[in-house]
């Protein structure tokens, strides 16, 4: 790069203006709006033309080189910040906050948002599949405190860990939330080996964010103003660490969204939710949001189980996944509900062809309460809402309390669908300023305006008409120019005939031009007519819009209840297609598996025969089981296999056996896999032995523990005595 000194005094207004923006937001790539472009200069220009491909220019800027410059056009702005943000940089917008006709100097300009990883909204760059969390991260000492928003639905978790496994409980934590990005005081941030092993397990953006935004005091002050006292005491437990760590996440959005976080929900406290824990290796070793090899989510469980319609049913399916339950009663309620829809397949057929024309509905609230949706995101919930009304009808006569109990409450919103139904062009354009978005007869104002404006010239040969006639002159015509606008033209033959209301504004050779007050009105009103009509239109866009966002809670609840119905057709479907079983679930200290089957190698491998297995595991005679047999045999496949058995089971799914009784599992540890730790510097063997110290420390009698080749770092003989050893401390 091209090095330039820049000498401000020397600058021109506008490159002034620039840079007092620019020293506000020094960390992000500032795009500057500049008539219909974005325009980026000096260091941002050369880092923008590099990612985004396009071609460097320059600008005079009052110095004696001209300023390195790139733009992208307004109306395609989205998908190049996309790739600035996917490049790792962050975005400031800086727009024109002040009509430049009215404007004396330079227009004012303002940075109207920042866009990073974790604060991205545009719906095309999201996988909607997927949350988009922004994590905040808080280390004191040996505790860590996290906070994840997802600005896009307004979910929000938290939790706190403390004591040796703080670490590995967090990462844990952070592997089944998959944020997009990570902000920490500095304190987290200096450590470095977390940092890597952060970096190496979830791919997402970290960064060091001001420790004064994780103060303690003003944490439970914004936490308090966001949510209210009582969840603000709430998040105090324990070290304080889960407040300190949403105070840095409000403050966060705060400054990149400038407006209130009017979406953000209560909270809900990880650490407290009654769900099995299963640590970042065994998310990883089973494979189930992702393959180890690729991270990619074909191949996984997810991949398998995932038949749903909606964004909103593929993101809770996720979670569910990643967070089986502990409930009896819970768990047994969703199986009840999955086979109610197993058991009618026309019912779930129906129901299925509905949730196709569901958009995702939370993100469209979202963008609607933060007033950055458009005519598109109101149609997609127009459309959405048209189902609930026959949703309703075909799911009212459920005897599944989780279905029934949902849709009983659901609000089918038939008054926002017919006001979006009333207002909003089904044709209507993605900009907002281009007007054609209000249909026709919706509003009786802007009928009259556009009736004006259609026929406006028409009625102006109207009034020549009549005054042709009450005149008798029959040469009388219609004209307009720029100077003076519409008038009258009279040959000067029939100059004695001219009434005394029309006025000369200008003579020529062979007659005079006039106007009267009537088409002056006239002509007022249309050139009004043509300066308002798109205000006119944007103004009852806003109304339609700000109408459908204060039935946020309605549309929110609604969109979970088909969240939930998709979940449970899904996984009846998978159910039907693939041979499950309803498994039984009860409080038992046992594993009993009739003819088992791996769900992601029978699906993948359609050519070759799944031989089904067995399992009988308890706490007393059948506490270990030991696998062995050559190699290629199917060992690894059948004990990972008991583990994505139990986890389906209690996270409400349907299993791949004969039959199977389940009793809780509260944790799933594996040990999987021989690889050493470069960023550590741990070899091999300490890889090993670390992992199965963790799941030592934590097993509990309740705990299902996979280890495949336990000692395989080591010699035979040192391996084996200490696999005896770890037998003989899991069974104590």
């Amino acid at each position: 790069m091209k090095t330039l000194v820049v000498n401000r005094k020397d600058l021109t207004p506008m490159m002034r203006q620039y840079f007092e923006v620019k020293d506000q937001y020094s960390d992000c790539i500032l795009m500057y709006r500049l008539g219909d472009f974005y325009e980026m200069f000096f260091w941002d220009a050369y880092t923008a033309s590099k990612v985004l491909d396009i071609a460097l220019t320059g600008r005079n800027c009052g110095l004696k080189e001209r300023a390195p410059m790139c733009g992208v056009p307004f109306h395609s702005v989205d998908s190049y910040i996309v790739k600035l943000v996917n490049a790792g940089y962050n975005v400031a917008v800086c727009e024109q906050t002040e009509d430049p006709a009215s404007a004396k100097g330079i227009v004012r300009r303002e940075v109207t948002r920042v866009i990073t990883p974790g604060t991205i909204m545009d719906g095309a760059a999201l996988d909607d599949q997927k949350n988009n969390y922004l994590c905040s991260l808080v280390r004191s000492g040996s505790g860590i405190g996290l906070a994840l928003i997802d600005i896009t639905t307004g979910e929000a978790f938290a939790g706190e860990y403390s004591g040796d496994n703080s670490e590995s409980e967090a990462l844990g934590a952070l592997t089944r939330y998959a944020p997009a990005e990570v902000i920490m005081n500095l304190e987290a941030h200096e450590n470095t080996k977390f940092t890597d092993s952060l970096k190496g397990k979830v791919d997402c953006f970290v960064r060091n964010y001001y420790d004064w935004a994780f103060e303690s005091g003003s944490s439970a002050e914004k936490t308090e103003k966001q949510f209210g006292a009582e969840t603000a005491e709430e998040l105090k437990t324990g070290g304080g660490l889960m407040l300190r760590a949403m105070g840095g996440a409000l403050e966060y959005l705060k400054e990149t969204q400038k407006t209130e976080l009017k979406n953000i929900r209560k909270p809900e406290i990880i650490t407290e939710s009654p769900v099995m824990q299963i640590d970042m290796y065994s998310l990883r070793n089973l494979e189930i949001t992702e393959t180890i090899r690729g991270r990619s989510t074909k191949g996984s469980l997810l991949s398998i189980l995932n038949k749903t319609k909606t964004a909103m049913g593929g993101r809770l399916l996720r979670r569910s996944i990643t967070a089986p339950l502990l409930s009896v009663a819970a768990i047994r309620n969703r199986h009840i509900a999955v086979d109610e829809f197993f058991k009618n397949p026309m019912l779930r057929e129906e129901v299925t062809e509905q949730l196709k024309n569901v958009h995702d509905m939370e993100r469209i609230i979202t963008r609607l309460m933060y007033k950055t949706a458009n005519c598109h995101d109101l149609l997609n919930l127009k459309n959405s809402l048209a189902c609930l009304p026959r949703i309703y009808e075909l799911l009212s006569g459920c005897e599944s309390r989780l279905i029934s109990g949902k849709i009983r409450k659901m609000d089918t919103l038939e008054d926002i669908h017919d006001l979006i139904l009333k207002y909003i062009r089904d044709d209507a354009p993605v900009s907002l300023r281009n007007g054609n978005m209000i249909k026709e007869g919706a509003d009786s104002e802007l009928d009259r305006v556009k009736d004006l404006l259609t026929n406006g010239r028409n009625w102006l040969a109207e009034l020549v008409e009549e005054e042709k006639r009450n005149s008798g002159i029959k040469n009388m015509k219609l004209g307009y120019n720029k100077v003076f606008g519409y008038y009258i033209e009279v040959s000067k033959m029939s100059a004695d005939k001219v009434p005394e209301h029309f006025i000369r504004k200008q003579t020529l050779v062979n007659g005079e031009r006039y106007i009267t007050p009537k088409i002056k009105e006239l002509e007022e009103e249309i050139l009004k007519a043509d300066a308002n009509v798109t205000d006119l239109e944007y103004d009852l866009f806003c109304m339609v819009r700000d109408k459908a966002a204060e039935k946020s809670e309605e549309i929110l609840f609604a969109a979970s209840a088909l969240a939930t119905v998709d979940v449970l057709c899904s996984l009846a479907g998978v159910a039907e297609e693939r041979g499950y079983v309803m498994p039984q679930v009860n409080n038992s200290d046992r594993i009993i598996i009739k003819d088992g089957r791996h769900p992601v190698v029978e699906a993948l491998n359609r050519s070759a025969l799944f031989i089904p297995n067995d399992t009988n595991l308890d706490n007393k005679e059948n506490q270990v089981a030991i696998i062995t047999g050559p190699n290629m045999a199917g060992k690894s496949t059948y004990m990972r296999q008991i583990a994505v058995i139990t986890l389906m089971a209690q996270m409400g799914s349907f299993v791949p056996a004969a039959s199977a009784e389940i009793g809780i599992v509260d944790k799933i540890f594996t040990r999987v896999g021989a690889s050493d730790d470069l960023n550590s510097g741990d070899s091999t063997f300490m890889v090993e032995m670390k992992e199965v110290a963790y799941i030592l420390n934590n097993a509990t009698s309740r705990s299902l523990i996979i280890l495949d080749e336990i000692g395989r770092g080591t010699s035979t003989y040192d391996g084996l005595s200490i696999a005896w050893a770890v037998v003989s401390i899991s069974r104590t």
